[in-house]
């Protein structure tokens, strides 16, 4: 299994998490909006689908997929910056969206196994010491079948 460093350990990631880093984010949601709507619009996200979003960061990614597979559909969130994870919950709930969790853990981390139709990553793999790996990683989160795939960006 391939080693995701976590930011809050790591002296050497130059991007600062916590309230900072949710603005950031929030800027880079902004910058991001017509591409992103472009790529879920491609990817035909319907309602009921399951959706995990890997390094969500502020949550903002996360909430469009929850806007977009809503009602029936769910949708995690995984980082490892605890407050921009309590700053997203609460904008979900400011937003009244009821199919979003999120979870503090890397990308490797978590603890589901083949329950998502829809694995997306934003920037998280230019963080990592083994981007190829870590993508990898990623199949076991997809159930089985014509449905599942992987979405994002890889610079």
């Amino acid at each position: 299994m391939p080693k995701w460093t976590p930011m809050t350990n790591n002296k050497h990631y130059v991007i600062q998490g916590g309230i900072a880093g949710r603005e950031r984010h929030r800027v880079l949601a902004r910058v991001m909006q017509a591409s992103t709507a472009w790529l879920f619009d491609r990817l035909g996200l319907e309602n009921g689908l399951a959706c995990l979003d890997v390094g969500c960061g502020g949550g903002d990614t996360t909430l469009e997929l929850a806007r977009r597979i809503a009602p029936h559909g769910r949708v995690v969130g995984a980082d490892v910056d605890r407050v921009c994870l309590e700053l997203a919950a609460s904008e979900a709930r400011q937003q009244h969206l009821v199919n979003v969790e999120y979870v503090n853990s890397d990308a490797c981390g978590l603890t589901r196994n083949a329950e998502f139709d829809v694995v997306h990553a934003r920037f998280l793999l230019t963080h990592l010491s083994d981007p190829v790996g870590t993508l990898a990683s990623f199949y076991q989160y997809l159930c089985p079948g014509e449905l599942s795939f992987f979405s994002g960006w890889i610079r």
